[in-house]
């Protein structure tokens, strides 16, 4: 908005001088500042621009992508929920529904490049979760360039990609490989660690790794903390969060909402909402108080 005022001198509060308020433009326009009939001319439009999008600011909201052949609405709504109670204002686009935070907006199939468009549009949001179908990827593409973090839960080598004349494994990995190379250089890529396709997008990543699994023995888990990278895996009936030597336990898998999401998908969504610097008791919390209730 721009303020109209009637001021002797703009530098010294108007109760001092009489200044008044005439009116409150919507639409204010930049020309007299940019070329007035008397005075300097001034850069208001740099200078809003700078206001807006202070410089060195990153200038993006986290948008967490999220792919999977059958886990990745369950997963996206948990990490959904997750950001909600670390008070993100969250946008949640999935095959179940488009979401504001609590409030779904739109049912049915909405993993899809007009949904995620909508939620990149809304000024209110400070954080996105978008579910992104290969199907989808592949006849649309995707309505964002970078993500923060990209989480692939899981590859069916079975889907069908008859249409558009992909059947190998090589094609299948070129498709789902795309999460992680939008990956910003200061993001991470969260993995199941027993696919093996995904252990090999491991190096195409900008950012970081965090590798999940239910079978913390793996060589790829083993090796990954070797080099002081991050687990997160299912250990004696619990959760744990390892980097490097250091390994801590989250939340008993008995705790976990079992009628909602399974251990795998649990996994990828502590993993995720670590990958987003959440509070380890938040994470907890959010797991004991997950109710999948945002329809």
């Amino acid at each position: 908005a721009g303020i109209d005022l009637v001021v002797t001198d703009i530098s010294r509060p108007l109760d001092d001088q009489r200044g008044a308020i005439v009116e409150v433009n919507a639409g204010p326009g930049l020309l007299m500042h940019l070329k007035p009939a008397d005075g300097t001319p001034r850069p208001v439009g740099r200078a809003i621009v700078d206001h807006l999008f202070p410089p060195h600011a990153p200038g993006r909201i986290p948008i967490v992508a999220v792919c999977g052949s059958k886990a990745g609405s369950a997963v996206a709504r948990l990490i959904a929920e997750l950001l909600q109670l670390d008070n993100q204002r969250t946008g949640l686009a999935c095959r179940e529904g488009l979401y504001l935070d609590q409030r779904q907006v739109e049912p049915g199939e909405c993993a899809n490049w007009a949904a995620a468009h909508k939620l990149l549009l809304n000024p209110a949001l400070n954080a996105a979760v978008i579910e992104t179908t290969a199907l989808s990827l592949l006849s649309e593409g995707l309505a964002y360039d970078r993500c923060q973090v990209a989480v692939l839960t899981d590859i069916d080598p079975h889907e069908d990609f008859s249409e558009y004349a992909i059947s190998s494994t090589a094609q299948r990995y070129s498709i789902y490989r795309t999460f992680v190379d939008i990956v910003l250089a200061d993001g991470i890529a969260v993995l199941d660690a027993g696919d093996p396709l995904m252990r090999d997008m491991a190096e195409l990543c900008d950012g970081e790794v965090i590798f999940f699994s239910t079978d913390p023995t793996l060589p790829i888990m083993l090796n990954h903390r070797a080099q002081n990278g991050r687990t997160v895996s299912m250990e004696n009936g619990a959760v744990v969060l390892s980097q490097g030597n250091d390994s801590s336990t989250l939340i008993e898998i008995a705790e976990l909402p079992a009628h909602l999401i399974t251990v795998t998908q649990a996994l990828a969504g502590v993993a995720a909402a670590w990958a987003l610097n959440m509070d380890r008791e938040l994470i907890c919390a959010g797991l004991h108080a997950y109710t999948n209730n945002q329809g």
